[in-house]
Parts: C-alpha cells; structure tokens; sequence
C-alpha cells in the first residue's frame, strides 16, 4: 500500500505584527526541509510519494514545495487541511500559550483560542484529509500540516493524549501512518 505521512511545517519566522496563518519559514528551514525530504525517501525506500498536498497556510506551502521538488512529486493546496483557527490571537508569553493551548486540549468544545474549538478543528481537518486520500487512492501522500491539528488527529485514531503528543511534536516532523486505520506507525524529525 502507497504511504501516508502527515508532515509539521518547518520552523517559522513569527510576526508579531501579522497573522500566524502569514508566517514564513524562518532562516535554516528550508534546509531542515530538504533533510526531512531525504530521510523520509530513505525511510520509504520503493514506496515513494507521488503527491504533497498542503494546507493553504504560508509555512506548509513553502514546506511542501521544498519537500515535494526533493521527491520529483506534485504539490497542490488541499482544502480543511489549516491550523486550528486563530484568528484574532495575538503571540503571546511561551507560559501563557502553553497554557491556553493545554485548555484547548482539555476542552475540546469550549472555544478557547480564535474562532474554532479543538473539536471543530479536528473534524474539519479529518474531513480535509478524507478527501484528499479519496482524490488519490493510488498515490503515496504527504501532507504537510500544523501542530495542533496533526496532535487532535493523531490522538483521535491512536492512544496518546493530544497535548502530550503535541508537546513533542517537532519543526518539521513526519508522521508515517496505516492509510485505513490511521494507526501512527513511525515518526521522523531532526
């Protein structure tokens, strides 16, 4: 079966002054994404992917066009596919977020954060990546995504607890999952 990875963006250059969903990558990334590109090709070996598919954010475009040239594969914007909805957020103290982000973990339907509760953000992300696999039922994908989106699905289909995972997420990560089940079956970072 052609392979699933889920992908977090690179390292990314914050802007106080402008929204999250507008960052861009931050200095070194784009080698940080090459190396991710090689060591997942090597880790997939014949499986290969043919495809990445990104959410519409800044950040994940230029991650996955990096990744995708690394890989000779298409890369297209998919829909669903963004960041738990932040809009209105300003950058705050790391304290502050680390806590606000561990509330929204643990009330999934409170809206805590932005315009959107975990919940929301999880289905409408899960929805995103349904579509995507059944747009591309033979290809192996990549689809290069955020944080807290990728913790809320993991933890959905798998047995970790979502802020915990999160809280180990990377920049960029890969996450190698079963294409049915979403079992995580590997994880590759720097």
């Amino acid at each position: 079966m052609k392979p699933l990875v889920l992908i977090r963006h690179a390292r990314t250059r914050i802007d106080p002054d402008g929204a999250s969903r507008d960052w861009s990558l931050a200095a070194g990334a784009e080698t940080d994404s090459r190396i991710l590109a090689e060591q997942v090709a090597t880790d997939l070996a014949r499986a290969g992917i043919d495809r990445v598919v990104t959410s519409h954010e800044a950040k994940a475009i230029e991650t996955g066009t990096i990744m995708a040239a690394s890989w000779s594969a298409e890369c297209t914007v998919g829909e669903g596919l963004h960041e738990h909805d932040r809009t209105g957020v300003p950058v705050m103290d790391d304290l502050i977020w680390q806590t606000s982000l561990k509330q929204l973990f643990a009330e999934p339907t409170a809206t805590v954060l932005g315009r959107e509760t975990a919940a929301e953000a999880a289905a409408r992300f899960e929805r995103g990546l349904r579509a995507v696999l059944s747009s591309h039922p033979a290809d192996g994908l990549a689809v290069v995504t955020h944080g807290t989106v990728l913790a809320l699905f993991v933890a959905n289909h798998n047995r970790v607890e979502a802020y915990a995972f999160w809280q180990t997420l990377k920049m960029p990560e890969a996450l190698y999952l079963e294409r049915t089940s979403f079992r995580l079956t590997g994880r590759r970072s720097l």
